[in-house]
């Protein structure tokens, strides 16, 4: 099984941490939580905040620590493939969260845009048109639930190169 994860975070410089992640596993429900942000955890940027809506007193407010929501993403993937659409920094971003929570990061990412062109080309099927035919349904981006909803619609609406992907992915 394959599942989608997503990471907000405070900005995109080398200080930057999460502030969101969610997670979806194809047919069962999106998970998403604020992560209260470490005592470490300091840089914050205007600009981010006006792509993402989340405000660093709203992390204080209705955050959850970090130690907990790095739990529950465990427990959720275990054993899964997990896919990011950008794994070089939800990696860089779920790094930061396992350190400051003293846990080793427990599952690598794999490159959701790979996936999705395997998928198009088994499928015989236009990457870019399914792209805007489940675009459409999303208007609401850069907030982690909403973005690996998009994901895994995507990947239902790609879903006749599944098994060739199943295929591959057990093999991982």
């Amino acid at each position: 099984m394959i599942a989608f994860l997503d990471i907000e975070a405070s900005s995109l410089d080398s200080g930057s941490y999460p502030i969101e992640v969610g997670w979806a596993i194809p047919g069962r429900q999106i998970e998403s939580y604020l992560i209260l942000p470490h005592p470490d955890w300091t840089d914050w940027d205007p600009a981010a905040q006006g792509v993402h809506g989340l405000s660093r007193q709203t992390l204080f407010s209705d955050g959850t620590a970090g130690p907990a929501v790095l739990a529950r993403l465990s427990r959720s993937l275990v054993g899964l493939t997990v896919y990011s659409d950008a794994p070089a920094e939800d990696g860089y971003w779920l790094g930061r969260l396992c350190q400051a929570c003293g846990q080793p990061q427990p599952f690598l990412l794999h490159d959701a845009e790979m996936l999705f062109q395997e998928m198009a080309a088994a499928a015989g099927r236009d990457l870019e048109a399914a792209r805007l035919e489940v675009g459409h349904q999303f208007p609401i981006r850069h907030r982690a639930a909403p973005d690996v909803a998009y994901l895994s619609a995507l990947w239902t609406r790609l879903g006749s190169g599944r098994k060739a992907i199943n295929q591959r992915t057990r093999l991982q």
